[in-house]
């Protein structure tokens, strides 16, 4: 579900409230841990990076206009796609599709 709307100083983003996550991610973590950086092998907080790297007014707009119009939704996450960064655009690396449980 995306919850609420996260200032990053620079940028906006939609917090996602997703159950699930953070043992999905410590796994991830464990696993990736020889090629983590320090940045990279922390705790997340989910969420869908509307803007990023812009000026603070910039920043405080598109803020403003996104609360203007916001209200929660929810969706539903059936996959994690892998991404490499090279310095540049993101390169596709890999799709991984996710088992659905009912509860």
């Amino acid at each position: 579900t995306a919850d609420r709307i996260l200032d990053f100083g620079g940028g906006a983003a939609l917090h996602i409230a997703m159950t699930g996550f953070a043992p999905l991610h410590d796994q991830l973590r464990k696993a990736f841990a020889p090629f983590l950086t320090r940045s990279d092998d922390r705790a997340r907080q989910p969420h869908v990076t509307v803007q990023n790297k812009v000026d603070r007014a910039t920043a405080r707009a598109t803020l403003t206009s996104l609360h203007a119009g916001f209200a929660p939704f929810s969706g539903h996450a059936d996959r994690l796609l892998l991404w490499h960064y090279r310095g540049g655009p993101w390169d596709a690396a890999g799709r991984f599709d996710l088992k659905e449980t009912r509860r």
